[in-house]
């Protein structure tokens, strides 16, 4: 059950992230038409989008991990204070630097859609 919470949770995260760049992509549409009439082909801007996807992935996956590992303790003892049965929760290094390591996977399979956008988009808003 817990597994499965966690693809689901993995794939909420993936949508989040490629709703926001897709609004961000949107509300900087100026800028990348500007970036694409100096010169910037759509292949640079598109590398761009999925930069800030990756670098985004990895700051969340850092803070979450850090307030993941610093809560974990917190949340444990609680819920043995509400159920009143012992909980036997081991932390797990490895599991965390996995999290941590596909985060920005994550992010950047999120990204594609709007780096996609962000490469026609400048042409588009160019010409019209």
């Amino acid at each position: 059950m817990f597994q499965l919470l966690v693809l689901v949770v993995v794939g909420v995260s993936g949508l989040a992230i490629t709703n926001m760049l897709m609004i961000s992509v949107h509300e900087r549409r100026r800028e990348l038409a500007m970036l694409d009439a100096v010169g910037s082909s759509p292949k640079r801007i598109r590398s761009m989008v999925l930069f800030e996807a990756v670098a985004l992935g990895l700051i969340g996956g850092i803070i979450g991990a850090a307030v993941g590992g610093f809560g974990r303790q917190g949340a444990v003892r609680a819920v043995q204070a509400v159920s009143g049965f012992p909980v036997d929760a081991t932390f797990s290094a490895v599991t965390l630097l996995v999290g941590v390591a596909l985060v920005p996977a994550i992010s950047a399979l999120g990204a594609l859609a709007p780096a996609l956008q962000a490469g026609r988009r400048a042409r588009i808003d160019r010409v019209g």
